[in-house]
C-alpha cells in the first residue's frame, strides 16, 4: 500500500452531481452516483502514478499531513427517513395544536367577554322604584282615557279568541288541578258548601 493510498477522500454532492477528490492532490473526479465518481477518481489517481513514475518523480514527491479541510460532515442512517419524517410530523403536530389552544383561548375570552357584558345589562334593569311606579301610573291613566279604548268589534273578537283558548284548554287545567290538590282535602265538586 502506498502512501497515496493513505489520503482522504472527500465526496461531496451538489445538484444532482457527486463530486470525489484527494485536496492534497489536486485530483477531482464527477459523476452521477457515488461509485462513479470513486471510480473516475481512481483512474485519475492511477494515471497521476504512472505520470510520475515515468518522470521518475513518484519517490520525490512530498504530501503534506495535512487532512481535508471539511465543510459539512453528513452521516447516512438507514432509519434517518423515518426519522426527519418523524421530526416534521412532530413540527407539524404541535403547530396545529398550538393554533387550536390559541383560537381556543381567543374565543373563550370574547365568550367571557359577551357573558360580562349580558349580565351587567341584567343587573343594570331595575324593577320598581320610582321610575318603575311613575311608568306604570302612566300607562295606567293611558289605558283608563276614553281616547284609547279598543272598537267594539275588536272588543269582541278578542272575548270570543279567550272563551274559545279557555274551552280547549279547561280539560287539562283541571287535570293539573287534580293533581296539585291536596290527598288529605279532596275537591269539592261545585256548588257544595264548605260547613256541611
Amino acid at each position: 500500500m502506498s502512501r497515496l493510498d493513505e489520503l482522504d477522500v472527500v465526496i461531496r454532492r451538489k445538484s444532482g452531481k457527486v463530486t470525489a477528490g484527494i485536496p492534497q492532490l489536486g485530483l477531482f473526479a464527477k459523476a452521477d452516483d457515488i461509485n462513479a465518481a470513486l471510480a473516475a477518481l481512481d483512474a485519475k489517481k492511477k494515471a497521476f502514478v504512472a505520470d510520475l513514475e515515468e518522470a521518475g518523480e513518484l519517490d520525490m514527491l512530498e504530501i503534506e499531513d495535512r487532512s481535508a479541510p471539511t465543510r459539512r460532515v453528513a452521516t447516512i442512517r438507514p432509519g434517518g427517513d423515518l426519522s426527519q419524517f418523524a421530526l416534521k410530523a412532530g413540527i407539524v403536530v404541535c403547530c396545529v395544536v398550538a393554533a387550536f389552544v390559541t383560537s381556543g383561548v381567543l374565543v373563550a375570552s370574547k365568550v367571557e367577554h359577551s357573558i360580562e357584558n349580558a349580565v351587567n345589562n341584567v343587573k343594570s334593569i331595575k324593577i320598581g322604584g320610582s321610575q318603575f311606579w311613575t311608568r306604570m301610573e302612566d300607562e295606567l291613566d293611558r289605558m283608563a282615557r276614553p281616547g284609547s279604548d279598543l272598537p267594539e268589534a275588536k272588543k269582541q273578537k278578542l272575548l270570543a279568541d279567550i272563551h274559545a283558548i279557555a274551552v280547549k284548554w279547561r280539560p287539562f287545567v283541571a287535570e293539573i288541578q287534580s293533581a296539585l290538590a291536596d290527598p288529605n282535602n279532596p275537591p269539592r265538586p261545585a256548588g257544595t258548601s264548605a260547613n256541611k
